[in-house]
């Protein structure tokens, strides 16, 4: 729908993984750019809606992780997870 501005969100979801390692941080943080970016680039009205009510479907299908993040318990990339 918008392709340009899903790449031009790739390297925020690049350069947050690579300095946090917290690929659901990246995955936030790029889909809430693909929006602005489709307003940036231009894009018709209904295709920036588009994607700001799918970037707010993925916001919310986060909403664990978020909690994970904001208590500090969130797993890393590359971190083993504690077997149980």
């Amino acid at each position: 729908m918008a392709p340009y501005a899903t790449l031009a969100a790739l390297p925020v979801f690049a350069v947050v993984v690579a300095t946090t390692r917290w690929v659901s941080l990246g995955s936030l943080l790029g889909a809430a750019c693909v929006p602005l970016g489709a307003l940036a680039l231009g894009a018709p009205p209904a295709v920036v809606v588009a994607a700001a009510l799918i970037a707010a479907l993925v916001i919310l299908r986060h909403r664990e992780n978020i909690g994970r993040l904001l208590a500090g318990n969130e797993h890393r990339l590359g971190q083993r997870r504690a077997e149980t």
